[in-house]
């Protein structure tokens, strides 16, 4: 028998000014205006979360190729969220509150090289929040509790000591993040109407993990499959292209492949590749009451979200070149992420269609450390190239910066 807890209690408290009646630009360069920076009025937003995180697990081995799993994990987080500058203090909070059950029996064969995991898994999650009805103040109460089950079973086969298959499928749910039901008080609106995100889920892969000596070769491959209903994602506010809101839409289908090679080579060569290629379609074909007119953006790629993208990271080190115990490390790192549309693809023309354009975004450090590893200095450089970045809204990020960490190690 195995048992473990962790408990846990924070509190988030941040302030969002935004009262100069100026919109900026990178440069520091400023327009006058009567709106703050955002486009509404302007706001002294404070945002306080309390949060109580909790969770249990307890594992039993009843033989050496048998056990079950119990796993309970508690999520509560009160929400407090006003702008100073036109409420009180004392506003109403909402509140969000998870509880998620999971049940699993693992069997391993055949010396250890077929492993199975059968699951259960209960999802809870209760919601309150108190919302303004007009301008006089009355308000109306949102209570709800929202429980579903999902089911799955993973598994896992070793063709031989390096290579080996596994699949899973899995009927989950995705249960709603405060963020998203809440907003942060500036670029995301509340929707208290979000539902949870529910979909079948399978995956099906091949990994290589195989030493010779000095070298070390890893390499994964996988598909998978989503078929989502209530799909929760990010879209432009209808009112207001600075802020996004979160929406559900009825039904999505994601199909997708990713893959991952690493190499190492005595601990002085390190280099790592992956990439994702996603193709999330929206397949509601009719919306919710309508009478029979196929949706517009039907077969349409969800939009603000990548589809294709990727990783690259390459390490060169060496032990005791600088003194004993010492080690000089250099790292190169690069992401890359294709072009994708900022809003529906069916809503405008090919040319008319604000879309993130492709981007290259790399870093580099630099990292020297002593006795072996308690005493460290890094020097690094985000975005090394001063190359243009974007988020997801197509609002741009900051360019090259630089910067120097120091890192000591008490025991």
């Amino acid at each position: 028998m195995d048992v473990n807890a962790f408990l846990s209690r924070s509190v988030d408290n941040y302030v969002v000014v935004d009262t100069a009646g100026y919109q900026y630009a990178w440069d520091g360069s400023r327009v006058k205006t009567n709106q703050a920076e955002i486009g509404y009025g302007r706001s002294l937003n404070r945002v306080i979360r309390t949060k109580t995180f909790g969770r249990v697990n307890a594992s039993y081995a009843l033989t050496d190729q048998h056990s079950i799993n119990v796993n309970y994990t508690f999520d509560h987080v009160k929400n407090k969220m006003y702008n100073e500058l036109v409420e009180e203090g004392d506003a109403s909070p909402g509140v969000l509150g998870k509880h998620l059950l999971g049940l699993a029996y693992q069997q391993n064969l055949l010396d250890q090289r077929w492993m199975t995991t059968y699951f259960g898994k209960y999802y809870g999650m209760s919601i309150a929040q108190d919302r303004a009805l007009d301008t006089s103040g009355e308000t109306s109460s949102v209570q709800d509790f929202i429980h579903r089950l999902g089911y799955g079973i993973a598994s896992r086969f070793r063709i031989s000591e390096s290579i080996g298959v596994k699949a899973s499928y899995e009927r989950s749910y995705r249960l709603q993040e405060v963020g998203e039901m809440f907003g942060n008080g500036y670029t995301i609106i509340a929707n208290l109407d979000l539902k949870p995100e529910a979909s079948h889920n399978v995956n099906v892969g091949a990994f290589l993990n195989k030493r010779v000596q000095k070298h070390h070769f890893f390499a994964e491959a996988s598909w998978f499959f989503r078929d989502a209903s209530d799909f929760i994602y990010a879209v432009v506010y209808q009112s207001n292209r600075a802020v996004s809101r979160y929406a559900n839409t009825s039904k999505v289908r994601v199909n997708g492949l990713e893959a991952e090679f690493r190499y190492d080579y005595d601990h002085l060569l390190s280099i790592m590749v992956n990439g994702s290629y996603q193709n999330a379609i929206n397949t509601t074909k009719y919306a919710p009451g309508s009478t029979g007119t196929p949706e517009a953006t039907y077969l349409n790629k969800i939009p603000n979200q990548p589809w294709a993208f990727g990783n690259a990271d390459i390490s060169i080190g060496k032990n005791d070149l600088l003194g004993k115990n010492t080690r000089l490390q250099l790292n190169w790192g690069a992401q890359y992420v294709h072009w994708f549309y900022l809003s529906w693809e069916a809503f405008g023309t090919k040319s008319s269609l604000n879309r993130i354009p492709t981007q290259f975004i790399q870093n580099a450090s630099l990292t020297y450390s002593r006795d072996n590893g308690k005493y460290n200095i890094s020097f690094e450089s985000r975005n090394l190239a001063n190359a243009l970045a974007y988020d997801n809204f197509r609002l741009q990020k900051p360019g090259r910066a630089f910067g120097v960490k120091l890192r000591y190690f008490i025991q």
